[in-house]
């Protein structure tokens, strides 16, 4: 379970910031961040293996993420923001944004790149199917496999929406029960 997930269980409010562009992902990540301890980068971002790790080693803390989730609601009221919902707006309104800039100014680039991005991942994926990777170069294919795959699920969401209804969709599914033909 990703560090994200974690939080998003834990402090709702948080976990719905946490996706958001900066400033406001920002303010949420800096926010859990200072809670574990955990140093920005060069570029002021937090790996999520930092966070990842930071919240192995720091499981008594996450008790303290209400605490850290109260005082980042107080900062969001200041912005007149009051809600998850609310929250959850703002990325729809940024991706609904990017996409009307791509029909107003007839972009090709964001295309070109879900298409490029597509097959330097299916092609990678393909290739480690049928073919062993070298051991000296494993681990960077693996990285690159990774970032990939997170850059491709990230432009199929833009393209054709997001899943914010997935716990409920895997709570039903959990819930279900199978039919005759599905055994």
């Amino acid at each position: 379970m990703s560090w994200k997930t974690v939080v998003a269980k834990i402090a709702p409010f948080l976990g719905a910031a946490l996706p958001l562009p900066p400033p406001l992902g920002s303010m949420a990540a800096s926010a859990v961040a200072k809670l574990l301890g955990v140093e920005p980068d060069e570029k002021g971002q937090f790996s999520d293996e930092a966070m990842e790790m930071a919240f192995a080693k720091n499981s008594d803390k996450l008790l303290e993420l209400k605490k850290v989730e109260a005082d980042f609601k107080l900062k969001m009221r200041e912005l007149d923001i009051k809600s998850v919902q609310e929250l959850q707006a703002l990325e729809v309104q940024d991706r609904s944004s990017a996409r009307a800039r791509e029909i107003a100014v007839r972009d090709h680039t964001p295309a070109i790149g879900f298409y490029t991005t597509s097959i330097g991942f299916f092609g990678i994926l393909i290739t480690l199917a049928f073919h062993a990777a070298p051991p000296e170069s494993r681990d960077l294919l693996n990285v690159m496999l990774g970032a990939l795959g997170l850059a491709w699920g990230n432009q199929v969401k833009y393209y054709y929406g997001g899943a914010n209804g997935d716990d409920k969709v895997n709570a039903m599914l959990h819930n279900s029960t199978p039919t005759e033909g599905s055994k």
